[in-house]
């Protein structure tokens, strides 16, 4: 019997996963299978997360004051 390719999920809520108590946000290695019954969402890959754009957030300039 040969196992399933694995890949990385990321865990949505403190609790248990897979046999262990997790917290929020961890990355766990699951095959597609075992990661049905778990409360867990595929991860981002890397090179993907990398490629994200940031929002640049708005830059305010400072007010002159009237004195």
């Amino acid at each position: 019997m040969s196992k399933g390719k694995t890949r990385d999920y990321r865990v949505r809520a403190d609790g248990w996963v897979a046999g262990r108590r997790r917290k929020e946000g961890d990355i766990v290695t699951l095959t597609p299978r075992a990661a049905r019954y778990e409360n867990v969402e595929p991860a981002k890959p890397a090179r993907e997360a990398q490629d994200s754009p940031v929002k640049p957030t708005a830059s305010k300039k400072p007010v002159a004051s009237k004195e």
